[in-house]
């Protein structure tokens, strides 16, 4: 009797919750899924690195777009037999740092291309997307099929503001998009560039840029009024910039990141955003799986990582995935385009794009950030011996900034391979930019300083650099310089933080007057003071040149003129360096200095590996601080300084 009395109460409590129960799972059945994968920063770089290794047995390499495609389509693969539907995005920077890049000065768009043909759904800009300047990034884009291409693959540029009747506007480019997916959710997307990106974009004139938090208001305020369930920033800002945008503007689900190449293996989250990033080069792509409950409109991350775990959302783009055949085929059509161009640009001494050029029994690193570095050291050195060449002058000084030096020197490590330095991995290092010619590389530039003007130089390099960071840090050839960051400012304003330059960051800075390569012998080096009005020949590139006097328009004691070997101010333009009719860039510069280096025993030049260490030209040191540093016309804010040059940007003409 107790026991049927037990079934009849279960079976009454089944009654009243039966039909609760049967709506929870139909509600679990309305769940919507999907995927976003994404990378950043690809830079063009379409071939695996190390480049010396790609193609030879047991290879260890990294990256490549013909690798990444494959795993594209397996994943896609994968998640249509589930039902699910996987989006491709990209997050600004994908222009600019290969010599595939190059091609676009030749009237051809590989890198957009490439990503739409691997499955690239949506894409941003980068700062570096403007290297060539707008209106060469417009005839990109009409390339590439634009603007009807944006019905399949829109580039989002949501706070880039352009003037009316530039065509950069006539190519599709889009404020906010939305993608219904099959199974009828709505995705929102915008995409910014960050500040520190416009600040390191000077050839986007004549177009600007919106605030990135009011653009961001804005775009979710929009996107939400559409009708999309989630929100994806694509943002070309760095993860710094991001957290503090994410905390700031509600209602962003998920933020794409690029811009500092952080590898971040755990995502980071902001409130309630999601932000990730793969590094660069296609090194990585990240792997997003999410569920969407429409009744709570809520987002969940399916394979987020356990904290305490070694797990990643991001896939390893290596020599164990096969090359996606179509992929692979387009990027050898560019590649024996670019071998023409290479060919015709060094006159044949370099016929192929990834011909062995030199080999090398040590890596020129970058490295350290905020210092002088190996491979700084041979680059500068390089840019002054081309240019003495070129002009049949003594040149004294050569400045290089670090942000243009895009990775270390790494020579083959294959024994069928030992030691290898292409030109393909040299000029990915060095080739940035172009020039009044419209060719690809910065072009090198020849002025005259005086030698107050060169203590003012080093000035501007300690307090760019250590306020605004590495980008900005000089490599020299010439000098040997001590500085204690320490000293670079007079005070910080109370209740503000406005820091306020000293000017004195310099203790001792002395020129070398030996012939050759620069020693450690201090009897070859002769002190450079303040007050020196004796001019010295000073050798850049373009873009630094054009960058270093801004900074006197807002700090006069930091001013520098730049002049002609008799002392007449000159413009910048007629200043750059040619041989034989054309303008000398620094990758030809350090093509031929590496070209130049003593043969080995198979007749291939050998790189100097006394090269692989620094050699104390600018060190850091603990100077004696003095109670009281008088205030001149510098002290005037960072801040200030830093707006300033973007404002003068603005009003000044690039020509590069």
């Amino acid at each position: 009797m107790r026991s049927l009395s037990f079934c009849l109460i279960i079976g009454f409590i089944f009654m009243i919750f039966a039909d609760p129960f049967d709506s929870f799972a139909q509600n679990r059945d309305h769940l919507k899924r999907f995927t976003l994968l994404h990378t950043n920063d690809e830079h063009a770089a379409f071939l695996p690195k190390p480049f010396s290794e790609y193609g030879l047995p047991g290879e260890r390499t990294s990256g490549g777009i013909a690798r990444l495609a494959t795993i594209i389509r397996e994943v896609r693969a994968a998640k249509r037999a589930l039902g699910e539907e996987v989006l491709v995005l990209n997050a600004g920077d994908f222009i600019s740092g290969s010599p595939f890049s190059w091609l676009v000065l030749e009237n051809e768009a590989p890198e957009i291309s490439l990503m739409i043909a691997a499955g690239y759904d949506v894409v941003t800009l980068g700062n570096h997307e403007f290297d060539y300047g707008p209106e060469r990034l417009a005839s990109y884009f009409e390339v590439a099929g634009y603007p009807e291409m944006s019905a399949k693959t829109p580039v989002l540029a949501s706070n880039s503001i352009i003037p009316d009747g530039h065509p950069l506007g006539e190519v599709g480019l889009k404020d906010t998009y939305i993608r219904t997916l099959e199974n009828g959710l709505k995705i929102g997307f915008f995409g910014i560039i960050g500040q520190h990106a416009v600040e390191v974009a000077p050839m986007a004139e004549p177009v600007t840029f919106a605030g990135q938090h009011e653009t961001a208001r804005r775009a979710v305020g929009e996107l939400l009024e559409a009708g999309a369930d989630v929100i994806v920033m694509l943002s070309h800002s760095g993860e710094g910039e991001e957290t503090v945008l994410a905390n700031a503007v509600p209602g962003i689900d998920v933020i794409i990141g690029g811009h500092t190449h952080k590898v971040i293996p755990q995502p980071i989250i902001a409130g309630k955003t999601i932000i990730v990033q793969t590094g660069t080069e296609f090194e990585y792509i990240g792997k997003l799986e999410f569920e969407y409950d429409p009744l709570g409109g809520t987002l969940k991350m399916l394979n987020m990582p356990d904290e305490d775990s070694d797990e990643t959302y991001l896939i390893i783009v290596d020599e164990t995935t096969a090359e996606d055949p179509i992929v692979a085929a387009l990027v050898d059509e560019y590649g024996a385009q670019l071998s023409v161009l290479v060919a015709e640009m060094t006159y044949n001494k370099v016929p192929t794009f990834d011909k062995v050029i030199a080999r090398s029994d040590v890596t020129l690193s970058r490295m350290p950030e905020n210092s002088e570095t190996p491979f700084g050291n041979f680059i500068t050195d390089a840019m002054r011996f081309a240019a003495e060449r070129a002009t049949g002058e003594r040149v004294d000084v050569v400045f290089e900034a670090s942000g243009v030096i895009r990775g270390d020197l790494v020579p083959g490590k294959h024994p069928d391979n030992l030691g290898a330095i292409t030109f393909y991995d040299l000029a990915s290092l060095i080739g940035l930019g172009s020039g009044p010619d419209s060719l690809p590389g910065y072009p090198m530039v020849s002025v005259y300083f005086t030698g107050e003007e060169l203590r003012r130089t080093l000035e501007i390099t300690v307090l760019l650099s250590e306020l605004r960071g590495s980008t900005y840090y000089l490599q020299n050839s010439g000098l040997l310089v001590d500085y204690d960051p320490a000293r670079m400012l007079w005070l910080r304003v109370p209740f503000l933080g406005t820091p306020i330059p000293s000017s004195r960051s310099v203790l001792r800075a002395s020129l070398y007057s030996g012939d050759g390569r620069q020693t450690r012998d201090l009897s070859d080096y002769t002190p450079l003071h303040w007050n020196d009005e004796t001019l010295y020949h000073v050798v850049s590139d373009y873009y630094n040149a054009s960058f270093l006097p801004m900074v006197g328009d807002v700090l006069p004691s930091l001013a520098l003129v730049m002049k002609d070997k008799q002392g007449n101010p000159v413009e910048l333009e007629d200043r750059i360096i040619y041989t034989d009719g054309n303008e000398l860039k620094v990758w030809q510069a350090v093509t031929e200095y590496v070209m130049n280096q003593p043969p080995g025993e198979d007749m291939v030049p050998v790189v100097d590996a006394t090269y692989a260490n620094v050699e104390g030209r600018m060190q850091k040191v603990e100077g004696p601080w003095l109670l009281f540093w008088p205030i001149t016309a510098g002290g005037i804010s960072v801040i200030v300084l830093i707006y300033g040059i973007m404002h003068l940007r603005k009003r000044r003409k690039q020509h590069v």
